[in-house]
């Protein structure tokens, strides 16, 4: 999910989205 949500929404909450990697 983190990765997809990078790609998703990196602009967002890159730092999140890393995160739940």
């Amino acid at each position: 999910f983190g990765a997809v949500a990078l790609v998703h929404d990196n602009t967002q909450l890159p730092s999140i989205e890393l995160a739940s990697g």
